[in-house]
């Protein structure tokens, strides 16, 4: 037995522990739970914040000028010849008509927000400058990516509160069931500790994955551990899947 096979059945019964005492209700209804409220909130906000900024022609709704406006008025003050070009495509800006890289204009500023990109190495916009912001200026376009952020954040707080709200009054109810009904409540811990093993069964098969050629030391210790070795390497279940 190597030392990864004595890591793994600690953490399997650390595993079968937490299943019997959080249960899959505990677990579902407690700090996973949470996390999974938070997830689904950023998702659902990620999708919807686009819907509700910008206008069917790519342009910030005027319900939000007031965020969106004072970002690029401030971002032209600071560089304003950077921040006045007009954008062409992700990577090609344009001045007076005549075209240049995205790349050289920040290279080439003078102004304060362009120094500091090319400081950074920043010179790659294109998650900001996408093709829905042609037409717009670098400030425009920057100040709508900055509104979207705001609205997200605001949507995905809200989305969490009300599903964290709505997550605890399901899970009032469900543990005040289990409390009084004794075979649910412990085949709820069974479903508990089947769960817990999945979720370190899957956490075993990623480390395996995508850290089996780490370091010459790592991949020594799972030849090593006859049980991790069969695990993350011969009955790891993405490689077999994936085809690695």
């Amino acid at each position: 037995m190597g030392p990864l096979d004595i890591v793994i059945i600690v953490l399997a019964l650390l595993a079968i522990v937490i299943g019997l005492w959080k249960g899959c209700a505990g677990l579902c209804f407690g700090f996973f739970g949470t996390i999974m409220c938070l997830v689904i909130a950023v998702i659902a906000s990620f999708f919807l914040s686009p819907l509700v900024v910008f206008n069917g022609e790519g342009e910030v709704n005027s319900a939000f000028s007031a965020i969106s406006q004072p970002i690029a008025d401030t971002l032209t003050k600071l560089d304003s010849d950077l921040m006045s070009l007009t954008i062409v495509d992700g990577a090609t800006v344009s001045k007076d008509g005549v075209e240049m890289p995205l790349a050289d204009a920040i290279a080439n500023s003078e102004g304060m927000v362009g120094s500091a990109l090319a400081m950074i190495g920043m010179t790659d916009l294109s998650f900001i400058l996408t093709d829905g912001m042609v037409g717009l200026t670098i400030a425009q376009a920057i100040s709508a990516f900055c509104t979207q952020l705001i609205v997200t954040l605001i949507f995905t707080v809200v989305l969490f509160i009300i599903l964290f709200i709505i997550k605890r009054l399901i899970r009032r109810k469900v543990f005040k069931w289990l409390d009084s009904n004794s075979t649910p409540s412990k085949v709820d811990r069974g479903i508990g500790v089947a769960v817990c093993l999945i979720g370190l069964l899957a956490i075993i098969w990623v480390v395996g994955f995508f850290g089996g050629g780490i370091s010459e030391t790592f991949e020594e210790m799972i030849n090593q551990s006859p049980i991790a070795k069969t695990l993350m390497i011969d009955g790891n279940l993405i490689s077999l899947i994936i085809g690695k």
